[in-house]
């Protein structure tokens, strides 16, 4: 569907209102848009937005503005619907909901039964290459934005290129590269949780957009040294009710986009080891030749194990003590 935008140099929220607002009236049965600005249905968003025409979904072009507006400066807009009273559905903008839930918190061991994280994942970078095509020709900008509060002399450079279609102009396309390198910066995007059975249960004393401190302090992981003030945002929430009378509350988790840096600490390296971990004869090792941590004898299948000094057959392949 085209969204066909009011006159140029409008507000945001007047953009926003007024896409919404023809989606609306071309759409059967979309949300209505009450009111623009005012009732509290979207918030007051201090950018002025020039566009004159474009052709693509209104809901993407929505977004890919408010992706803009965001510019990396953790703010957490979002976009629904609720129904109003007397009927209807409406859309409503917040610019930068939730609250810290600290009654909350996620630790392991409490609340936490069970978790699965990885710290950077297959996506994480430093830096966002993108390359924008403007929406009104066939002009291609280029920019590069660094994430910040990640010192590349200390994590290294690691890029990720992207391609952004129907910007504005180049400061368009620098905000959204700056929103894109802050989220993708982030340590623990990748995290999942098992909450203790029927304990949490959906928006009981928390909803979306909240923002809850976990604490994961078990083996190597320790989510106090990732960042972000330690807090993770609940992006959503799915409720599961068993045959058995489990009920289950899942949690989709984001890091917080604001807050302290990664700690270092995270990159300590163990010193390389000279030593040769194996090394293969036709006969028992010489206890003064041999200097690898395991020694294969070929002839008997028996495994040597250097410890204290000594080698000894350690039983990975014989049988023999």
């Amino acid at each position: 569907m085209p969204a066909t935008a009011p006159a140029h140099g409008h507000s945001l929220p007047a953009t926003l209102g007024g896409l919404l607002a023809h989606r609306a009236a071309t759409t059967p049965d979309a949300p209505a848009v009450v009111a623009v600005q005012g009732d509290g249905s979207i918030d007051a968003l201090n950018d002025v937005v020039t566009v004159y025409s474009t052709y693509q979904p209104v809901l993407n072009f929505i977004t890919g503005l408010l992706e803009s507006h965001k510019a990396g400066k953790a703010l957490n807009t979002r976009i629904h619907v609720k129904q109003v009273t007397g009927g209807g559905y409406q859309w409503f903008i917040d610019d930068s909901p939730g609250s810290l839930r600290s009654n909350l918190r996620m630790r392991y061991g409490e609340l936490v039964q069970g978790y699965r994280i990885m710290p950077f994942g297959d996506d994480w970078a430093t830096r966002v290459d993108a390359i924008g095509r403007d929406k009104d020709g066939l002009k291609v900008r280029y920019s590069s934005q660094q994430a910040p509060g990640m010192d590349e002399a200390t994590w290294g450079r690691w890029d990720y290129p992207t391609f952004i279609d129907g910007i504005s102009d180049g400061s368009d396309l620098a905000r959204r590269g700056k929103q894109l390198a802050v989220s993708i910066s982030l340590l623990g995007r990748k995290l999942g949780l098992g909450l203790r059975s029927g304990v949490l249960q959906p928006r009981d004393g928390y909803d979306l957009m909240d923002r809850f401190p976990v604490e994961i302090q078990h083996g190597s992981i320790d989510t106090t040294a990732y960042g972000h003030d330690g807090e993770w945002i609940v992006m959503g929430i799915t409720w599961q009710a068993l045959q058995r009378g489990d009920l289950n509350t899942t949690l989709t988790l984001l890091p917080k986009e604001s807050g302290t840096s990664p700690s270092a600490d995270l990159l300590v390296t163990q010193p390389i080891s000279s030593q040769r971990e194996w090394q293969v004869g036709w006969a028992p090792p010489n206890p003064l030749a041999a200097t690898a941590r395991y020694w294969l004898d070929q002839s008997s299948g028996d495994v040597y194990e250097l410890t204290d000094g000594a080698t000894i057959v350690d039983g990975i392949t014989s049988e023999t003590t």
